[in-house]
């Protein structure tokens, strides 16, 4: 039970920090992200189908 638990807390401290490195690069790199997407709280979406420029 104390190993499981160890091991859990170990492996989420784990994930938050491979996280936090993930964010880090992303924010050192963030000016070389295309135009056309658009910012959405924390995440990156791209336009929906109907906005881009040509037609069917």
């Amino acid at each position: 039970m104390v190993l499981t638990s160890f091991i859990a807390r170990l492996y989420r401290r784990f994930l938050e920090a491979q996280k936090r490195r993930a964010e880090r690069e992303i924010a050192m790199h963030r000016h070389l992200l295309p135009h056309d997407m658009e910012m959405y709280g924390n995440r990156l979406i791209h336009r929906s189908e109907d906005a881009l420029p040509f037609g069917r």
